[in-house]
């Protein structure tokens, strides 16, 4: 299933060392706007982007870090709105990816399929980078993304879609965010970066996050 191997993945595999994308305490207020839009997107993941605060307003700390073969992406910022249109998904990095995302702090919003939603820690929110969406928070808020290569998954954008939306149907939904939470919490401390598990993520995760997804998308109809 997505969720649950995504949990194994976090639970099983070694953790490479935390890069430090941002910190806007360190870039010269003038210069922040820009600064927060090159880490967030670029010539292949356009975004807009627009934020609550005036520039000398803006704060951000953004944290990438490895799991076997998976990006982890952490951001912590100020209010702020990214924008992903039909114009964008036509330009998009190689592979696209699907990410996997929790929210720690603050209500996020999110408009996909022109469905909108608010999303809280209980949340477990399912983009693709191929299908155009919003999202974003007010006041200060945080995330922590996992992404997939989606030619591994190996499931049609739409379906990833509709899936995402109906996540909660899953039966397995409230235990999945447990190790979710446990493993994003045991990766970002000392110990758990040091730990060895397995060398990479299991032959057969794109299989079960497929059936996750088919299963996900059934219960809408």
């Amino acid at each position: 299933m997505l969720l649950t191997d995504a949990a194994e993945c976090l639970r099983v595999v070694f953790l490479g060392s935390c890069v430090l994308l941002l910190d806007l305490n360190t870039v010269a207020p003038r210069e922040r706007v820009e600064a927060f839009h090159h880490a967030l997107t670029d010539s292949l993941v356009p975004n807009d982007v627009a934020h609550e605060e005036p520039e000398t307003g803006i704060h951000a700390r953004m944290e990438l870090w490895r799991v076997g073969g998976l990006d982890l992406f952490a951001p912590r910022n100020s209010g702020f709105e990214v924008r992903r249109t039909a114009r964008h998904v036509r330009h998009h990095r190689s592979p696209p990816v699907v990410s996997v995302s929790l929210q720690p702090m603050g209500v996020h919003r999110a408009e996909v399929s022109g469905r909108q939603e608010f999303l809280g820690s209980d949340d477990i929110c399912v983009f693709h980078e191929l299908s155009p969406r919003v999202y974003g928070w007010s006041g200060d808020g945080a995330s922590q993304s996992m992404m997939f290569d989606m030619h591994r998954l190996g499931v049609p954008v739409d379906v990833v879609v509709r899936a995402s939306l109906q996540l909660r149907s899953s039966p397995p939904y409230d235990l999945v965010l447990r190790h979710l939470r446990g493993g994003v919490a045991r990766s970002r401390s000392p110990e758990g970066g040091s730990r060895r598990g397995g060398s990479g993520v299991r032959h057969d995760g794109a299989r079960t996050r497929s059936a996750s997804l088919g299963r996900a998308r059934r219960t809408d109809h």
